[in-house]
């Protein structure tokens, strides 16, 4: 007979169904608490892939950005929503891996760098182009279009009459 490491089902009680058999059932759900990481997100470890946790940042960080620029939403097109949508989400990411090397290190015990490192690079630079292209986009949007269009009826009107 071959060897096995003990198991979770020999450690259940009689009569009671293993670890690994009561997994999947609805008494082991646990209501998650979007924007934080811990205790209520037991499998995250830093939460910059967990969109219960990325969502709420990202709306804080879109609003702070709308409140800095003095903008609303709604004054932007799709295109520039867009863009601030994925710089927000962006944002968060990094911030929440800030958060994560901030209170484990940069490198683990043996001085190698954590898994996340790699991801994080990556997310630094997305988050430096995200902002380069919505800068470049709401400098060419600054003029407002009914200006545009208000200076353009004039010149036909002018040369109209």
């Amino acid at each position: 007979m071959p060897c096995r490491a003990s198991s979770a089902e020999d450690d259940a009680a009689p009569g009671e169904p293993s670890a690994t058999k009561r997994r999947g059932r609805v008494e082991n759900l646990r209501a998650v608490q979007p924007g934080t990481v811990g205790r209520e997100h037991p499998a995250t470890k830093h939460g910059a892939t967990s969109e219960a946790v990325v969502r709420p940042l990202a709306a804080r960080r879109k609003r702070t950005f709308l409140a800095r620029h003095g903008i609303r939403s709604r004054d932007l097109d799709a295109l520039g929503r867009a863009r601030l949508e994925q710089y927000a989400r962006l944002a968060a990411q990094v911030e929440l891996l800030d958060e994560h090397f901030r209170a484990h290190g940069l490198l683990d015990g043996k001085g190698r760098p954590r898994p996340a490192t790699a991801f994080y690079v990556s997310l630094c630079n997305s988050l430096r182009l995200a902002t380069d292209k919505l800068e470049t986009h709401l400098r060419t949007r600054a003029t407002d279009p009914h200006d545009e269009l208000a200076s353009y009826l004039n010149a036909k009107r002018a040369a109209g009459d």
